[in-house]
């Protein structure tokens, strides 16, 4: 894996953990103590995330949902012609 891709993963779980703590207090703050780089010192006193408008992709959702719209057509179409999975 390269940086940027630990950078991301290490930003969403992150957040993630961070939107969780209310919910999961004791499980996100082990999980949070484990990580390499924090924010700061307690997921209790870090930072909760914010939206911001830069990580708004609009042109890659648009692509995906085509993708996913393809996807479905093909099962629709599998599922009505009674296409197995063969072996």
């Amino acid at each position: 894996m390269n940086n940027t891709t630990k950078q991301v993963l290490h930003e969403v779980l992150t957040a993630i953990l961070k939107m969780l703590h209310p919910f999961m207090p004791y499980v996100t703050e082990e999980i949070y103590q484990m990580l390499p780089i924090k924010d700061s010192e307690s997921i209790m006193i870090a930072s909760y995330p914010t939206y911001n408008k830069k990580d708004v992709y609009k042109e890659e959702t648009e692509k995906l949902e085509k993708v996913l719209e393809d996807i479905v057509a093909i099962r629709n179409l599998k599922a009505t012609n009674k296409i197995t999975k063969t072996a």
